[in-house]
């Protein structure tokens, strides 16, 4: 914002010398020049110069930053595709473990203890796969709202929703 002021402090500084320079130089001829008309001249055309270049940065900033947000938005579904077939990984070795343990005849409070590490095992495959879920909508509405937009990050997106889609099938897939 402090760059914004100065830039339009310099503007009407500069302006403040041509209306003092044409003052000067027309003084002799009995003509008045009206600095407001000077202004307005000058503001009006660089305000449409600093609309135009406003509204062309915004919308470049707002699409750099939807793209980082689809960017960070892709990452996550991938983590969390990740996170579940980890967890899908250690519900089996853990089963296997305590199906192992329960042949062996093994003491029964280690029996307890390794049936609960299965129960919390299998607790996180539910919960991994609502934040799957969740995951998948944002970036389908972060998507959706760069549907004019090309990019390899555009594309990366897309084919990470179809894979997700295509191994986890939704209710609205």
């Amino acid at each position: 914002m402090e760059q914004k002021k100065g830039k339009q402090h310099e503007r009407y500084t500069a302006i403040d010398k041509i209306y003092h320079i044409i003052r000067e130089k027309q003084k002799g001829e009995g003509v008045c020049v009206c600095l407001p008309s000077i202004l307005s001249l000058c503001a009006a055309s660089s305000s449409q110069k600093l609309a135009s270049s406003s509204i062309h940065s915004s919308v470049k900033g707002n699409t750099m930053e939807a793209i980082r947000n689809l960017k960070i938005k892709t990452s996550t579904c991938k983590r969390i595709v990740k996170e579940l077939h980890s967890y899908e990984k250690e519900v089996e070795r853990e089963a296997a473990k305590t199906a192992a343990m329960k042949d062996n005849g093994a003491d029964p409070y280690d029996l307890k203890q390794q049936e609960n590490v299965l129960g919390e095992s299998r607790m996180m495959v539910p919960d991994c796969h609502k934040r799957l879920e969740a995951a998948l909508a944002d970036l389908k509405s972060t998507l959706a709202e760069l549907e004019e937009t090309t990019g390899p990050e555009v594309e990366d997106a897309k084919k990470t929703v179809a894979d997700v889609e295509k191994q986890f099938p939704t209710a609205d897939a």
